[in-house]
């Protein structure tokens, strides 16, 4: 049986996978007569999301043909897995599970991954321990938990803990004594770069009550993304893996920072340095301007060439956030 490895998008082999992956939809595209649905429509997303290094193939190990590949978006927290794609000749292989260990193993912050799979590939995400819920528009969402939550508890501990309620922050502040009783209360620790030792994964909607304490102490209260940067909202679930402050004056002496307050100082100049060591490589989509038919249009600025900023262009027909039958 052919062996098969995952290899992680990076400035060096961006160009060879890119151009293997263009090859491959472009083919196939044409060989099925231009269908209405392919992902030789969603060229410029697949490119933009390579070019960011947010990509991924599957290669056979004894041919080093390409024969998947997957893109994502929003690797912090709650991962979105935006395109999945694996050949039909090496479907049921356990290649998307082998892409999707390596990946969680890879971003270690990544606590639930999510998806909008086309009908056809339901049941393999079913069949995955993936679970459906409906969205705020409507729409099937589905998601797996890739990472034990800390269990919550029914009153509020020593130490630091996130408080969450999974009713309308403002509903909460008019009627505490009511929802004290539903309150759930979740110890945390962090690590030296203010990643959680254990997430905190809970139903929530977008606008719940969250609260932070120390020592049974109110620091702050809020809906989270008012007290958290970063995604902290995802299918129905209040999602926390580092501990990334709007405001970290709020939190100042009260050890949320680097290993419980044992921040750097910079001998020179004697300015604290907080590292929350979350950084975003990207790689100019120029290197890919000979790789696609004329029609392709590169998602950079026209006058100076640099990466845009915006979510690659939907082209007409294209089937975004899908992700194909494995």
């Amino acid at each position: 049986m052919a062996q098969y490895k995952s290899v992680f998008i990076t400035g060096t082999n961006l160009e060879q996978y890119l151009q293997a992956v263009m090859s491959w939809l472009e083919q196939d595209f044409y060989a099925k007569d231009e269908p209405d649905r392919h992902f030789w429509h969603n060229r410029g997303t697949i490119s933009e999301a390579f070019c960011n290094f947010q990509a991924m193939v599957a290669i056979q190990q004894d041919t080093s043909e390409v024969v998947a590949y997957m893109i994502w978006s929003h690797p912090e927290t709650a991962a979105e897995i935006d395109i999945i794609e694996v050949k039909q000749d090496h479907r049921r292989r356990g290649i998307f599970s082998m892409m999707q260990n390596d990946f969680v193993e890879r971003y270690k912050t990544v606590a639930m991954l999510t998806g909008a799979p086309i009908p056809e590939s339901e049941h393999v995400f079913d069949n995955a321990g993936w679970h459906k819920i409906k969205n705020r528009n409507g729409d099937i969402k589905i998601y797996k938990m890739v990472k034990q939550s800390v269990p919550p508890l029914s009153e509020l501990s020593h130490g630091h803990v996130v408080a969450v309620c999974n009713v309308d922050f403002y509903e909460v502040q008019r009627n505490r004594e009511k929802y004290a009783k539903i309150m759930q209360y979740f110890p945390i620790a962090l690590d030296a770069q203010d990643n959680l030792l254990t997430p905190i994964i809970t139903p929530s909607n977008y606008d719940s009550y969250v609260a932070v304490y120390f020592n049974g102490e109110l620091l702050v209260e809020n809906k989270a993304r008012r007290i958290f940067e970063g995604t902290t909202w995802a299918v129905g679930h209040f999602v926390l893996t580092q501990f990334n402050a709007t405001d970290d004056s709020v939190f100042e002496n009260k050890g949320f920072y680097n290993a419980f307050g044992e921040d750097e100082e910079d001998e020179e100049e004697g300015v604290e340095i907080v590292n929350n060591g979350h950084f975003n490589a990207v790689l100019s989509p120029q290197v890919a301007l000979n790789l696609f038919p004329p029609s392709f249009e590169p998602s950079a600025d026209e006058e100076t060439g640099e990466p845009s900023q915006k979510k690659a262009r939907v082209e007409e027909g294209e089937q975004s956030n899908r992700m194909e039958m494995l």
